[in-house]
């Protein structure tokens, strides 16, 4: 297992946990928006 596979595990979990977040509760869209 070299560094880009922890990248790319790193990068799944992120993308789950905003998907989810952003399908559960719609004022993390609004922080995620604001923090840009």
């Amino acid at each position: 297992m070299s560094g880009k596979s922890k990248i790319v595990l790193l990068l799944g979990v992120v993308a789950l946990l905003y998907v989810a977040l952003s399908s559960g509760d719609d004022s993390v869209e609004v922080e995620v928006d604001t923090e840009e």
